[in-house]
């Protein structure tokens, strides 16, 4: 493996210990946004659930935020949220924001694109508070929770900046400013750093909290080294868009590439699976270009069968695991996607009882289960009562009443069936 380690101390591109940014606040409009939902399942058998958020712009950035609901970006001026249950609120910005993230004051940071009044850092509450930061660059290259508390951003101009909660900006020029630096993913690394993705100069690498800056190599040339996401074992995985690959590395700059299937090309942004075993990553079919999602399986270092979106044309952007299990997708083209990766079924699907005092066990199945226990409800103690198994996963169904209701079923993390019942 080639590996080429550099350590720079960096000097501060602007006087000072920092610069405060010029500072814009506004009282944001919120409201309730029309919801367009449905559940389609696909032909490969996944099953999804889309939102459609109004007025339909490109949905660009999506994270999960400490309130329990998604938060994700249009590039038409837009941050909002969606819960559990579709309920979408959207609050206007003044630009175009991009990639979004929870910062660690639990408040949602986002970079907004270049246009007539500058590139911009936002920071909106999950009450809708919106706070803008001017910054001299555009941050579309990539933005990070720091673990040292700080908002890390990558920019269009050779250098990583480091933003403290009250604006207060530091820059980082990164160490061969005649190179070509481009960086692309940005992460806090669970070593007290800023990891980040180079392809400019095919390297991955880490910026310490106080401007030091680590490269390593990536063993393949041209790699088009791109997101980046910190995986359950301590391991940094980024995707490599030209050289079709998974790449993992340590933190002290080991790195193993794993190549995607031949029926794919390009993998882009990656992030953890709700469940702690897998990385997701979207990548394109080879043979008509439309995109689909893959798990890269940490265990066994394979990779799942595509997944692929509901629409033919979706473009996925950014996605992040939700607080339900399933995957939420940033979807280009206006669109929220979510993959369910935890869905009930129940055996048998439907009670029938004969009359009053008849039971039956009905067991819930879930596909990717987490372990817990399951809790079920009547939903009309006349007709039908339920109580719990033999097994974590079984209850009884026994009749009350002559008539039909159901009985409703969730996991730990929110996710639901419902079984009809009807006694004669």
């Amino acid at each position: 493996m080639r590996k080429a380690i550099f350590v720079v101390i960096v000097s501060f591109a602007l006087a000072g210990c920092g610069q405060v940014p010029t500072l814009r606040q506004s009282a944001p409009v919120s409201h309730g946004a029309g919801v367009q939902h449905q559940i389609v399942q696909k032909g490969d058998g996944s099953l999804w659930v889309t939102y459609a958020p109004q007025p339909l712009h490109q949905t660009m950035g999506i994270t999960q935020g400490p309130d329990g609901k998604m938060w994700f970006t249009q590039g038409q001026g837009v941050v909002g949220s969606v819960d559990m249950n579709g309920t979408i609120v959207e609050y206007f910005v003044s630009q175009a924001p991009v990639q979004i993230i929870e910062g660690p004051d639990r408040a949602l940071w986002f970079a907004e694109a270049r246009n007539t009044f500058g590139p911009d850092i936002g920071r909106i509450t999950t009450s809708g508070k919106l706070t803008e930061y001017q910054i001299p660059f555009d941050p579309n290259a990539g933005l990070a929770s720091g673990p040292d508390g700080n908002i890390w951003v990558a920019g269009d101009r050779r250098s990583v900046e480091k933003v403290t909660l009250d604006g207060v900006m530091t820059n980082y020029p990164l160490p061969h400013p005649k190179h070509h630096h481009s960086l692309r993913g940005l992460i806090g690394g669970p070593d007290g750093n800023v990891w980040f993705t180079d392809p400019g100069t095919n390297e991955i690498g880490f910026v310490t909290p106080r401007g030091k800056f680590t490269l390593f190599e990536i063993p393949t040339p041209n790699s088009g080294a791109a997101g980046i996401a910190l995986g359950p074992d301590g391991n940094l995985y980024f995707a490599e868009s030209q050289a079709n690959k998974i790449g993992v590395v340590d933190r002290v700059g080991n790195i193993t590439e794993y190549p995607v299937p031949v029926s794919d090309k390009g993998p882009h942004y990656i992030s953890e699976g709700f469940s702690g075993s897998s990385m997701w990553f979207d990548d394109q079919d080879a043979a008509t270009g439309n995109y689909l999602l893959r798990q890269f399986i940490i265990a066994t270092k394979t990779f799942t069968p595509p997944i692929l979106p509901p629409f033919a044309d979706a473009v996925p952007e950014y996605l992040n695991a939700g607080p339900d299990g399933n995957m939420w997708i940033a979807d280009v083209q206006g669109r929220i996607l979510v993959a369910l990766t935890h869905v009930l079924t129940s055996k048998p699907d439907s009670v029938v009882l004969s009359g009053v005092g008849q039971s039956q066990t009905i067991q819930i199945h879930e596909t990717q289960y987490e372990g817990g226990s399951f809790t079920a409800k009547s939903s009309n103690l006349n007709i039908a009562t339920v109580s719990a198994g033999n097994q974590s996963n079984s209850f009884v169904v026994t009749a009350q009443g002559v008539g039909s209701c159901s009985i409703h079923v969730r996991d730990r993390l929110g996710n639901s069936i419902d079984v009809s019942v009807t006694v004669q």
